[in-house]
């Protein structure tokens, strides 16, 4: 353990022992952490294909792999460097100043390298057509003006009386969905639901009523209020459907932002979006995430197995009690034993993971509806509910990671 040391330490060791002349991916010669995140680990380091050279803690065995990466990569890194200046410039006479220019051209500029090699007599135009192709014709600037002139009420009837959805039916659907695998159908009493909640108070309480469902559910919310208000036009939100009409347009720009004809289009496609039942278009999509409401009821990594629920989400729940820090902090919770201040925040997102399990839930459907994609079956159903479960964890593990680096 001796020879163990904090990875980016070693990684930072490893590019000088290699001698990459970078300067456009460096500070004081050494990698700056965006080039880490958005270059060197998921085009270079590939942590996927080599899970030794993303622990927290390397050894030399480790350092000399990491050398003898960047030395690979060499001549590809600096004509990296390279072609991200004048990417930037590119930037600078087409006058845009959204995002961050090296979380969005790092990776490009890697592309060109390993297509073009070192920049030449074109390289002005093929950075031209790069940027074009990242920021099209609509930008996050596009929409400021737009959501100004909305009138006061954009979403008329929002609240108005509806029918009431017949929870029995409902709750059976999506206990099936996650239980037996059974083909995906488009379901009424989703959208019925989907719309009881902006105007009928108790609706969530009623589904897991009609769910017989054992127990408390640990506070699960998907609005702040209920009955859920409609959107606000700005500002940030904690829960799964309080997102304002602003931050769903810029997720809706990030993700079509080539399949939009204007800004003002975006923005009435979003409006139009928002108000169907749970602010999603397709109705598969929509039941996936009714499901996920279900499945983020009984997800509570520190609870251990469960024994009641449906198939899927027994499954998942036995996968996260599983994961190594999970059953490190359990044991230290169950002997009354301290936790390590750096750690209390993962603590407290265990014992509440459908708030951040059903953030990213909703913003991963969001995403696939402004596609216009839909589920081919059950099985990408599952995989997708499976998958939010697995990126959350992530984040939990990167956030202990961090703990460990720094006590080191």
């Amino acid at each position: 353990m001796g020879d163990m040391r904090p990875r980016r330490a070693v990684l930072a060791e490893s590019w000088v022992a290699a001698s990459v002349n970078a300067p456009a991916l460096t500070r004081d010669g050494l990698p700056v952490a965006r080039a880490v995140k958005c270059l060197l680990d998921p085009l270079v380091i590939r942590p996927r294909l080599r899970p030794e050279l993303a622990a927290p803690l390397l050894g030399p065995a480790e350092a000399s792999a990491l050398t003898e990466l960047f030395d690979a990569h060499r001549t590809r890194l600096e004509h990296t460097s390279d072609w991200f200046l004048l990417l930037r410039a590119a930037r600078r006479r087409a006058r845009i100043t959204d995002g961050n220019a090296q979380e969005l051209y790092f990776p490009r500029a890697f592309e060109l390298a390993s297509l073009h090699g070192a920049p030449g007599a074109d390289a002005a135009d093929l950075c031209d057509g790069v940027i074009a192709a990242v920021h099209g014709e609509v930008s996050v600037g596009d929409l400021a003006p737009l959501l100004d002139a909305l009138p006061a009420d954009p979403f008329p009837g929002w609240d108005a009386p509806g029918p009431a959805p017949d929870l029995g039916t409902l709750a059976a659907e999506l206990w099936d969905l996650l239980d037996s695998g059974e083909t995906l159908e488009e379901s009424h009493e989703v959208a019925v639901w989907g719309t009881a909640l902006r105007h009928t108070p108790g609706q969530l309480d009623a589904l897991f009523t009609a769910l017989e469902w054992p127990g408390p559910v640990a506070g699960l919310r998907l609005s702040a209020a209920d009955p859920l208000p409609a959107p606000p036009l700005r500002g940030e939100s904690t829960h799964a459907l309080d997102r304002s009409l602003e931050i769903r347009a810029r997720a809706a720009l990030r993700r079509a932002r080539e399949q939009a004809d204007s800004a003002a289009d975006l923005l009435a496609a979003e409006v139009d979006r928002a108000l169907a039942p749970l602010g999603l278009h397709d109705p598969f999509w929509r039941s996936t995430f009714a499901a996920g409401v279900l499945l983020a009821a009984g997800l509570e990594p520190l609870a251990g197995r469960r024994d009641f629920g449906p198939t899927l989400l027994r499954q998942v729940q036995s996968r996260l009690a599983k994961e190594a820090y999970v059953l490190h902090l359990r044991r230290l919770l169950a002997a009354g034993q301290a936790i390590d201040p750096r750690q209390e925040k993962v603590v407290a997102e265990l014992h509440a993971f459908w708030l951040p399990y059903l953030n990213r839930l909703w913003a991963r459907l969001h995403g696939l509806d402004v596609l216009g994609r839909s589920p081919a079956d059950t099985d990408e159903v599952w995989d997708l509910l499976t998958g939010v479960a697995r990126s959350v964890m992530y984040d939990h593990r990167q956030l202990i990671r961090d703990a460990l680096e720094s006590a080191a």
